[in-house]
């Protein structure tokens, strides 16, 4: 178990927008199972939302994922529009575990920006201002990183808080 832990891309626009030239590399190399079609999951590498799947999927939920990979019909790949024709419904059988991964999703990004929010803050309320360049490079880089998660959560469907 023990190791370097995995680097996941998560993506200011969707992966598959023609600016992310990395985010459409690194997808090449994931499982096409379909998890990753679903809209809420756009922003994220494959691989995550697979490593995720894997980990919080029950026992009913992996022998559907494994009935679609030994060659089955997919349940993952077609998604059925809802009776009011305004969005895509999760995968038959999967709603619970896309569920529970978009749940820890948000809750993996909240806590990232409220992180990169409370040193800001921290920074404001000494009187920290960017001199060098790297205390210049370190504040973009945080306001990059914020807009990159807000991004991610507003796909995901949760709110963003009002102080960033």
């Amino acid at each position: 178990m023990g190791g370097k832990p995995k680097d996941f891309l998560i993506s200011l626009r969707p992966m598959s927008d023609k600016s992310s030239l990395v985010g459409r590399t690194r997808q090449l190399s994931a499982n096409v199972l379909g998890l990753h079609a679903i809209p809420e999951f756009a922003h994220f590498e494959h691989a995550l939302i697979y490593d995720l799947a894997a980990m919080m999927s029950n026992e009913e939920e992996k022998r559907i994922i494994e009935r679609s990979l030994s060659g089955g019909e997919d349940p993952l790949e077609v998604h059925k529009v809802d009776s009011a024709g305004s969005g895509q419904q999760p995968p038959a059988g999967l709603e619970q575990l896309v569920s529970r991964i978009k749940e820890a999703l948000c809750a993996k990004l909240q806590y990232d920006l409220q992180r990169l929010v409370d040193v800001d803050e921290s920074e404001e309320a000494n009187g920290v201002k960017p001199v060098t360049g790297n205390q210049r490079l370190a504040l973009e880089y945080r306001t990059q990183s914020k807009r990159v998660l807000c991004s991610a959560l507003q796909a995901l469907g949760s709110p963003v808080p009002v102080s960033v």
